[in-house]
């Protein structure tokens, strides 16, 4: 039911038959708080404060005119939201180069359905902070380009292209073909902080990196002094509220805050003691930079495969260690193979631990995401190891993905979950972001020799 004086029109039918009001500027967010939140953690919370102080001092009339920052600074503020609108960007400019038919009003119709702002930012509601939300604007992004590259290419293909994927000023590498595609940062350990699996219209690298906001302040500060409540939705606070409350006891455990980006195929060389309770809690000692510094780069592109070949040296010890990998697909492979050689020189012996580390976006209830290797299985919602294995196996119940890891000589396994304490309407809660898989082997890094270290990763899931 609707008054009798509202009337449904869409825009280009009232811009037709009403006279313009003026000029008008809008602001970069929808309400004022967003402002707020945009803010880098630190000076989100102090403008809160001086927010609150300001209501009751004779400086009041001045709050109107208390700005925060600039909307777009979510992209800076979480990565994981300026690879989704990067994304969105160059499909949509594949799409719109498409010649008009069919095939371009499917594409089309894919990337108007992932232009939602919902996954784009974080205050006191979940946007970013909801895999499901992310998971489906990734979704759609993904189905536009395929099209797209699919009505380019014949099938199957594969192609290897350079360019600043991500704003940042400096070049990233991008591997595709008809199955996968795969960003690759040089810059950044040569992680791969896109992962998009097309067949299924899925981002298997949709992780969240574990972040400080600003608001976990006021959490501490709640549950050190017992000011905290336990609440299961005793009714909804509005985004103003002081209360503390949290839907579950320990949240605080949960309290971690990662160094660096989540992402896939960061090659860690650790201390040969590490422990999995170190790499969950990311307090391990990274050895040389491998996991997180720059890499030289190259393409090495050939018919019916796309590859980057990185590079990387630096010092241990006494002993100069040189790394280098090669990420590849095949065309209509459903799957990849990273390879690294490392070498070492000079008068020591460095003995480390070789991890290599994966960011899975694979989610369900406890229970329904697991690694299996062995015969032995581990739910993927609490830390766990695995007995050494030549496979592993991450499973998604619901969806029926499967990814089988195969490393060129046994591993150990190690597997933790991305769990982030976000705020809510309803309360402090925790969420699920995805499982971190650990592949270690201790390698002793002599002058003169050559460790070699491969995994091929095979994919299966049904189609979208």
């Amino acid at each position: 039911e609707q008054a009798p004086w509202i009337e449904l029109t869409p825009p280009g039918e009232y811009r037709r038959t009403r006279e313009p009001a003026g000029r008008v500027y809008l602001p970069t967010a929808s309400y004022e708080e967003m402002g707020e939140w945009a803010l880098p953690p630190e000076q989100s919370t102090r403008l809160a404060h001086l927010k609150h102080d300001l209501e009751t001092s004779p400086w009041a009339e001045v709050l109107p005119f208390v700005r925060g920052g600039f909307w777009r600074h979510f992209l800076v503020k979480y990565d994981e939201v300026n690879t989704l609108h990067r994304l969105s960007l160059r499909a949509g400019g594949k799409v719109h180069a498409m010649t008009p038919g069919p095939e371009k009003t499917r594409a089309l119709d894919a990337l108007w359905a992932g232009e939602g702002n919902c996954p784009y930012w974080h205050g006191v509601f979940g946007g970013v902070y909801l895999p499901h939300i992310r998971g489906a604007a990734f979704s759609h992004s993904i189905a536009a380009e395929a099209i797209a590259e699919e009505a380019a290419h014949p099938r199957p293909f594969a192609l290897a292209e350079t360019a600043d994927l991500d704003g940042d000023g400096r070049p990233d590498v991008r591997l595709a073909t008809d199955v996968l595609a795969l960003t690759v940062d040089p810059g950044r350990g040569g992680s791969v902080v896109e992962w998009d699996y097309r067949p299924a219209r899925r981002h298997l690298g949709n992780v969240l990196t574990r972040r400080r906001e600003g608001y976990h302040a006021d959490l501490i500060e709640a549950l050190a002094s017992g000011a905290a409540r336990v609440t299961e939705q005793e009714g909804l606070e509005t985004i103003h509220t002081t209360a503390v409350r949290v839907k579950q006891p320990g949240l605080e455990r949960f309290l971690i805050y990662d160094r660096w980006r989540r992402a896939s195929l960061r090659l860690h060389l650790l201390p040969r003691g590490t422990t999995l309770e170190q790499m969950w809690r990311d307090q391990q000692d990274d050895l040389g930079g491998f996991a997180t510094g720059a890499y030289a780069w190259e393409l090495d592109e050939a018919r019916g495969r796309a590859a980057v070949r990185l590079r990387r040296a630096a010092d241990l010890g006494g002993a100069r260690v040189s790394v280098e990998r090669v990420i590849e697909m095949a065309s209509g492979a459903h799957g990849l193979v990273h390879r690294a050689r490392i070498r070492a020189d000079g008068a020591a012996t460095a003995p480390a631990l070789l991890a290599e580390e994966w960011g899975l976006g694979v989610f369900g209830a406890s229970g329904e995401v697991w690694a299996e290797a062995g015969g032995r299985r581990i739910p993927l919602h609490e830390p766990g190891a695995l007995p050494e294995a030549e496979r592993v196996t991450v499973n998604e119940t619901h969806s029926g993905l499967a990814l089988t890891f195969e490393p060129s000589a046994p591993v150990g396994i190690w597997a933790f979950p991305l769990i982030t304490i976000s705020n809510s309407e309803g309360g402090y809660e925790q969420n699920f972001q995805g499982a971190v898989l650990v592949l270690c082997r201790p390698v002793d890094l002599a002058s003169g020799q050559t460790v070699e270290h491969a995994t091929r990763c095979r994919i299966a899931g049904r189609p979208a």
